[in-house]
């Protein structure tokens, strides 16, 4: 750890002679060290004696986190209760199907599977959410001539939008499609380097990042399409007039 510390204070120096933020990178060291600390201390108790109560606990936390990150790009569109039931149903959907037919823990609460997988899905779920929610927002809000133009033409409201939503969709899931391509070939991924670093057979650790890419990719899918269609609903009256300016 204190060789590890000595490369953090090289690479401050290095900030520092080029006065190119070394304060901040500073903040985001100390705050680094700290949470993960914080995370690993914690993690050894729940995962030496596995409580259901204080792993939901734990969950419940990254979910509100992850709702945070999600409404802090979207604004007041879609509203609070759209978005965590696009981030609890998607998760929920993708850890259902892990559980029963791919991974099989027992208890099913045990903490080394669903905390980590949870944290991922989730952060997968918001960013997805947050990237194709603020595309179709910002997107529907500069077109309101050409929706209306459709809309007056005989096009439904979803036929008048199409080409923006599948935009949006497109920015949801185009992170992890580029991941998932570059995995193996480009770049080593962080879950199959943590688990050969921590001596997993490096097979093994392949077949648990391909079940992690997989899962996160529906996750991104599922939440992308449905947020969209939240979106969307929110920009049309009954009567199909484009209501938001």
């Amino acid at each position: 750890m204190a060789w590890l510390l000595g490369l953090a204070a090289i690479t401050l120096g290095l900030l520092t002679w080029q006065r190119s933020q070394p304060v901040n990178m500073t903040i985001a060291i100390g705050r680094m060290l700290l949470q993960l600390g914080a995370i690993g201390v914690v993690f050894s108790v729940v995962f030496a004696s596995p409580n259901l109560g204080l792993v939901l606990a734990i969950v419940l936390l990254m979910l509100a986190v992850a709702v945070v990150t999600a409404r802090s790009r979207l604004g007041d569109l879609p509203n609070l209760l759209m978005t965590v039931g696009v981030l609890v149903g998607s998760v929920a959907i993708a850890l259902i199907y892990l559980y029963l037919l791919v991974l099989r823990p027992n208890p099913w609460y045990a903490p080394q599977y669903l905390i980590p997988l949870a944290g991922l899905l989730l952060a997968a779920s918001a960013n997805a959410i947050a990237q194709s929610g603020e595309r179709l927002i910002t997107s529907l809000k500069s077109s309101r001539i050409e929706i209306e133009t459709h809309l007056s033409l005989g096009a439904n409201p979803q036929q008048a939008i199409a080409t923006f939503r599948h935009d949006a969709i497109k920015a949801g899931i185009l992170p992890t499609l580029n991941a998932m391509l570059i995995a193996g070939a480009a770049t080593l991924p962080g879950v199959f380097c943590g688990l050969v670093l921590a001596g997993v057979d490096p097979f093994q650790a392949a077949l648990y990042q391909v079940v992690v890419l997989v899962s996160i990719a529906f996750v991104a899918a599922l939440s992308s399409i449905l947020i969209t269609q939240a979106i969307a609903r929110q920009f049309f009256n009954a009567a199909w007039q484009f209501n938001r300016r």
